[in-house]
Formats: structure tokens, sequence, C-alpha cells
């Protein structure tokens, strides 16, 4: 399973986000360099 742990800022939760291939996972933190609100806290290798 591919997933990414996130930990939103704002709220002060974290929570999992899962992908079906490493690509949308390498494209979801493509897009994620751009949040302030949302940073990664751990993921799948």
């Amino acid at each position: 399973m591919i997933y990414l742990k996130l930990y939103d800022i704002t709220t002060g939760k974290t929570f999992t986000k899962y992908f079906d291939c490493e690509f949308d996972k390498q494209k979801f933190k493509r897009k994620l360099k751009f949040s302030k609100k949302i940073f990664i806290r751990g993921e799948s290798i």
C-alpha cells in the first residue's frame, strides 16, 4: 500500500492519504510544495 501521512497545521490533525501507484504519490507531493497548511509527516517506501 502506498500512502503519505500528512499533518494539517490549522486543525492540528494527522491524516493518511492512500494512492494506487507511485506516480500519483509523486504528483501529489509536487502539488504539496505550494501548500503552507499541510506538510508530510511520513511516507511508505
